[in-house]
């Protein structure tokens, strides 16, 4: 019952359909009211486009390019976290980062 935090980045290794898997990956997500996704890398708008036409509300999505506005937001998220995506975008280190801020 506690809000849900999705962070995705694209998955590299889909060849020549990824836009099609990318907006199906969107259509899947199930957003409720007190949830939000921050989605990084070249097919990004494929996922919120999918994430929309899911009902998804535009407010609950971002487009992210870098990890400061993930790890701000990772930092101050009172609810669970999932984070998933290829390895070029090295999304385990915003939650090392946001580990070591709770720690430090």
């Amino acid at each position: 019952d506690r809000p849900r935090l999705f962070v995705l980045g694209g998955m590299e290794e889909l060849g020549r359909e990824t836009e099609m898997f990318h907006r199906a990956l969107g259509r899947t997500l199930r957003l409720r009211a007190e949830d939000f996704l921050m989605v990084m890398g070249d097919d990004a708008e494929a996922v919120r486009t999918g994430a929309l036409e899911n009902g998804s509300r535009s407010e609950q999505i971002v487009i992210v390019t870098e990890h400061g506005p993930i790890q701000t937001k990772v930092a101050g998220w009172n609810g669970a976290v999932f984070v998933k995506g290829s390895r070029r975008y090295q999304l385990e280190n915003v939650l090392a980062s946001a580990a070591g801020e709770a720690h430090g």
